[in-house]
């Protein structure tokens, strides 16, 4: 299954600002994931969050960490099972910049 998910803050930052948005590939037959992949996760203290994978531990559990030092990091956000994943990063659209906005005469 696909889903789309809107960015929100700049914990991502450089690769995702707030409010461009992603479309995820749902885990299919419980996928594993790999250090380095984006994902989109169902976080039971922060919600709907999109963040790295950087470590993969035992019994399918997952460290993540956030872009830019303004996100939540590896501890904060402890360990998530694959069962909270709701799917892998395919897809990044970027939010359009009003500064570059044409104007018609």
């Amino acid at each position: 299954m696909i889903g789309i998910c809107k960015i929100s803050g700049d914990s991502m930052l450089p690769d995702y600002k707030d409010g461009d948005y992603v479309v995820y590939l749902s885990a299919l037959f419980g996928a594993n994931y790999s250090i380095g992949q984006c994902v989109v996760v169902q976080h039971a203290d922060y919600g709907l969050i999109i963040k790295r994978i950087a470590k993969v531990r035992e019994h399918h559990n997952y460290g993540l960490k956030s872009e830019s030092g303004n996100g939540l990091n590896e501890q904060q956000l402890g360990v998530v099972h694959r069962g909270q994943i709701k799917g892998r990063v395919i897809w990044h659209i970027q939010a359009r910049n009003p500064a570059t906005k044409t104007t018609q005469n």
